[in-house]
């Protein structure tokens, strides 16, 4: 499953949901096989911080991989992000995502995308 690092850019609506759907292909325009993979995904304000704001994965199926379609679901629910101190005029955070084959031996590891994610707080609010 050897793919080149895309540069995908989000946003990201604290109080709004956050999804996003992607899918992976081969230099064919084939889909790439994800059975038996697993994906995390960080979510940072500067690339060295210590600690994600904002954590994704499989395990908790905020990622939800779609095996031989090659498809990449995330999803936050509207209040995933509520708590973070924001600046009002919105900020530029980090992203990427490692996608694990699980099967391979030993686990395969590689950076399937990366990218910024636009923070736009609203006005409204539940």
């Amino acid at each position: 499953m050897t793919v080149a690092a895309a540069t995908i850019h989000f946003r990201l609506y604290p109080g709004a949901t956050f999804t996003g759907s992607l899918q992976l292909l081969d230099p064919n325009d084939e889909p790439i096989d994800l059975t038996g993979c697993s994906a995390l995904m960080h979510i940072r304000r500067e690339i060295y911080d210590p600690a994600p704001l904002l954590t994704l994965t499989t395990a908790d199926g905020s990622i939800v991989l779609g095996g031989v379609t090659g498809t990449i679901d995330l999803a936050l629910p509207p209040d995933a992000a509520t708590s973070l101190p924001i600046s009002w005029d919105g900020e530029s955070w980090v992203h990427d995502l490692l996608m694990t084959q699980t099967m391979a031996s030993p686990a395969f590891v590689e950076r399937t995308f990366q990218g910024t994610v636009a923070v736009l707080p609203g006005v409204t609010r539940t």
